[in-house]
């Protein structure tokens, strides 16, 4: 499905390139164009950018995230 009709821009494009780091609105648009042309598509690009984003996030904290078991103790210690 085409983000940015201007310029051709699909929405798996955008997920691509907030995946490959560029988490924002205005980098996005830097890197491929999208909303920079009549605007139309502007308030659903800043939603999916924020949208990948946070999943990117997410899924960082998730991969950051241990759990240190005692011996003998039934607790366990989060970082």
């Amino acid at each position: 499905m085409l983000m940015c009709l201007c310029y051709g821009i699909s929405c798996s494009e955008i997920k691509k390139i907030v995946q490959s780091g560029i988490i924002t609105t205005e980098g996005v648009q830097n890197e491929c164009q999208a909303g920079t042309g009549c605007g139309c598509c502007l308030d659903a690009l800043k939603l999916m950018v924020e949208s990948e984003a946070n999943k990117q996030q997410n899924e960082l904290t998730l991969t950051n995230a241990h759990a240190v078991v005692v011996r003998g103790s039934s607790r366990s210690q989060c970082p």
